[in-house]
């Protein structure tokens, strides 16, 4: 009882304060449901590969739900889901590059074939960092890197956090993320970075890179921000219609982020 009552005040108190709509993002999650059904009925092929890539200690829930929710509008198979199993970003990279040549055969020997690439949360630092021109050959080569709650100025609840060496190099101002985003070696790549607001672990403002506003979609009620990203089917939607080559429904300039 005394749990049902305190469900019903959040709810109300969610209802109370509605979300902000984002003006460069104007889709609703009805909306994007019914986006999502139209374009399954009439899937599309991919222009590219796609690597999706899942974030840190995820067993697999992200690229799964990707994929799945994917391959409904898009009529190809060029996909590779990939799991980070490693403790470091070496090790990542490593893993990430041998499993893009093993399911795409390239004939350069300096790098993958072109690929797009999502990436949930940590995901989009190891495509970075596999792409880095200053690692050692072969390099993951990515036409579009679209990000999903990434962590490019660092993890707000990695700051504290106790962890190896993947979670050290996430703290905002580590040497690793000084690394990636050094200006002299600009990215070769689109990066198309998303986030929904009230990211407690990531934070919204961190989901860029520097210089740079994520598209931001509003929480839904009583849902976990961060966690639940990469299933939020506005975003899905956006990105479905990036892979499909139609016009998105992310607009650029980009709307600031609202004050906290």
């Amino acid at each position: 009882m005394r749990s049902a009552l305190l469900l019903t005040t959040l709810v109300a108190l969610a209802g109370c304060n509605p979300a902000p709509m984002n003006p460069s993002f104007p889709l609703t999650v009805k909306e994007a449901n019914a986006e999502l059904a139209e374009m399954a009925e009439a899937p599309k092929p991919l222009s590219r590969p796609v690597v999706i890539i899942g974030g840190y200690a995820d067993p697999g829930f992200a690229v799964e739900s990707l994929h799945d929710g994917l391959t409904e509008v898009v009529d190809d198979d060029r996909f590779l889901k990939h799991t980070v199993k490693a403790d470091g970003f070496e090790e990542g990279r490593e893993q990430l590059v041998a499993a893009v040549n093993e399911r795409f055969a390239s004939d350069d020997p300096d790098a993958t074939v072109e690929v797009d690439v999502i990436g949930n949360s940590m995901g989009g630092l190891m495509a970075m960092y596999a792409a880095d021109p200053d690692t050692p050959a072969p390099r993951l080569r990515i036409a579009r890197l679209l990000t999903i709650a990434t962590p490019f100025r660092g993890a707000k609840m990695a700051k504290g956090a106790p962890g190896g060496p993947i979670v050290k190099d996430m703290r905002p101002g580590s040497a690793f993320l000084a690394q990636l985003h050094r200006p002299d070696v600009p990215h070769r790549y689109t990066v198309i970075p998303y986030v929904r607001l009230d990211d407690a672990v990531v934070g919204p403002a961190n989901a860029a890179p520097p210089q740079q506003t994520p598209w931001w979609v509003p929480n839904q009620p009583l849902a976990l921000s961060h966690l639940g990203a990469y299933s939020d089917r506005r975003i899905v939607a956006d990105i479905a219609r990036r892979l499909r080559e139609e016009t998105p429904y992310t607009t650029e300039p980009r709307a600031a982020l609202p004050a906290d």
